[in-house]
């Protein structure tokens, strides 16, 4: 495992900086593009019925 750079890149601190940031960043827009994508097909549904 000590051979494995990837290993290494992802202890040192500039590995954990990036990857919490890419999370940070890409978390909250996947939840408003469920959000939106749920909430129109919610309203689509409710206006089609009478």
């Amino acid at each position: 495992l000590d051979n494995n750079p990837h290993l290494c890149q992802w202890g040192s601190s500039e590995g954990k900086k990036k990857f919490p940031l890419a999370l940070v960043i890409s978390i909250p827009i996947a939840v408003v593009v469920v959000l939106v994508t749920f909430g129109v097909l919610i309203y689509k549904c409710r206006k089609r019925k009478p």
